[in-house]
């Protein structure tokens, strides 16, 4: 885990997001990014675009080690360098260099007004009660002592020097990203504040932060952060308009709505902007989705009048062309708008079991589960993704639990008996697919894996007698005609 101690709670807000009809075209050279209109005038532009990636993984000094951090900061680094950024990497330096290899990259490329900074750092986070109802944040270089030892505060870097390099610098976006939890006053937002338009948000400075956690929660090794993190700008999931951008704002509501449901609620991702007039009037921007609009053409505007009902509706469709990807984003923005929607998380998550992203589908599964602890579907297909998982203990119970909702579910009955002939134990399987068979007398892959059980219990007859079964309702059955050949050479050994 990513240690994260004494945190106080930020009050943030989640901010309300509108889409404007402006046009944002990237140009290759040193991350120049225009924001056009749709009249053709370019309305923002910048110059360039750097990011520091920090990873701090090997520490020495009593926390412990990160080992899933140093992907983190290739995985980053990556993302980064796709968004067109020109990337510098800090893995597991000290204090004094990483402060020196901070403030070196802010000397070397904030300098100019028109640029856009990332600094992101994954590593330990801690927090210190100094007293007088005043805490502080830190991030931890690899060589700081845990935060009980006199000298951490003298060995690590307060969120206050954030403050200081973020007013210092001139470059007029900065987006820090902590993959850590801590407690400060530096950041926040306004309550149901609405984005201004494009143009104004890439004109207007701004200093935004975002923390992968919450006070008081922890961030473990393997980070469902950083995952998140790349899918809302490589696949562009914080961009389910297709505007062909990302701001801060949009990007800090994603991650705090996926990262909470995929840590079960164990992690609320914080985000917002610095406690200063004059740096809080813009937002940054990504440019997102691969293909970028042309120049002098307008995004179509979306349709916020769009209620959940009708997003699930949508989802639903792509579903049924299994265009997953589009789907999850339908089905996730309804959640977003009714976060109660059990049937939503139940098709995100069958869209997810069928990108074989199985433990996505569990989490959704869950919550769906959570929402209606009645509906016998949403068990069979957890059950599913445990058994894709090879997990097949807990794949039987959610497929037993399935056939006390609903005694009449030929397909969890027939799922189950998978499950026991995964295990071997061939006798319940029988039991199973006989009753699987009972109920849906035209089930054909049932009498296959019937057969499959009595021919791995050496009972021959019955097994050829179920293989044949099967291709009387099913022909095709080819793996009924393989298994077919199989017994019949096999009882006449």
């Amino acid at each position: 885990m990513r240690r994260v101690t004494g945190m106080k709670r930020f009050y943030m807000a989640l901010m309300v997001l509108v889409f404007f009809v402006f046009t944002i075209t990237a140009q290759t050279r040193g991350g120049e990014l225009e924001i056009v209109d749709a009249g053709g005038t370019v309305v923002g532009r910048f110059g360039e675009a750097h990011a520091l990636v920090i990873g701090e993984s090997e520490y020495t000094n009593g926390w412990g080690r990160l080992p899933g951090v140093k992907e983190d900061v290739a995985a980053v680094g990556q993302l980064f360098k796709e968004l067109g950024f020109n990337v510098v990497t800090l893995e597991n330096v000290n204090r004094h260099y990483l402060r020196n290899g901070i403030e070196d990259f802010l000397h070397e490329y904030g300098y100019s007004e028109d640029s856009r900074l990332i600094i992101y750092f994954a590593g330990h986070g801690a927090t210190l009660d100094l007293g007088r109802n005043r805490k502080m944040g830190y991030i931890v270089p690899v060589d700081a002592p845990l935060p009980e030892a006199r000298d951490f505060s003298n060995r690590a870097i307060p969120m206050s020097q954030f403050e200081t390099w973020a007013k210092n610098t001139k470059a007029r976006h900065i987006l820090f990203i902590f993959d850590s939890c801590f407690s400060g006053t530096v950041f926040s937002t306004t309550r149901s504040a609405v984005s201004p338009a494009i143009d104004r948000l890439i004109n207007q400075p701004v200093r935004q932060f975002i923390t992968s956690g919450d006070a008081n929660e922890k961030v473990p090794d393997t980070s469902i952060f950083r995952r998140q993190l790349e899918y809302a700008l490589r696949d562009g999931l914080a961009d389910p308009y297709k505007t062909g951008y990302v701001s801060g704002t949009a990007l800090g509501m994603f991650l705090y709505e996926t990262v909470a449901n995929y840590s079960n609620g164990k992690q609320h991702p914080q985000f917002g902007k610095l406690n200063d007039v004059d740096l809080d009037k813009g937002d940054f921007v990504f440019v997102v989705g691969g293909k970028r609009p042309a120049s002098g053409t307008s995004t179509p505007p979306p349709t916020p009048q769009l209620s959940a009902q009708e997003h699930y509706d949508r989802g639903e469709a792509l579903r049924k062309q299994e265009i997953w990807d589009s789907a999850i984003a339908e089905y996730s923005t309804a959640i977003r708008l009714n976060p109660r929607y059990a049937n939503a998380y139940f098709r995100r998550g069958t869209a997810y079991n069928n990108k074989r992203d199985y433990d996505r589908a569990i989490v959704d599964f869950t919550e769906a589960i959570r929402l209606n602890p009645n509906y016998s579907g949403t068990y069979n297909n957890r059950g599913l993704a445990y058994f894709n998982k090879n997990d097949y203990d807990r794949a039987i119970v959610d497929f037993t639990e399935a056939i006390r909702i609903n005694p009449n579910y030929a397909l969890a009955y027939y799922n189950r008996g998978i499950a026991y002939n995964n295990k071997r134990d061939y006798d319940r399987a029988i039991v199973d697919f006989t009753e699987a068979i009972r109920l849906n007398p035209d089930f054909a892959m049932a009498y296959n894996n019937r057969g499959f059980a009595y021919f791995n219990k050496n009972d021959y007859d019955r097994a050829i007698a179920d293989y044949e079964a099967a291709l009387r309702i099913d022909p095709t059955h080819t793996r009924a005609k393989n298994n077919l050949e199989i017994a019949r050479k096999a009882r006449g050994r």
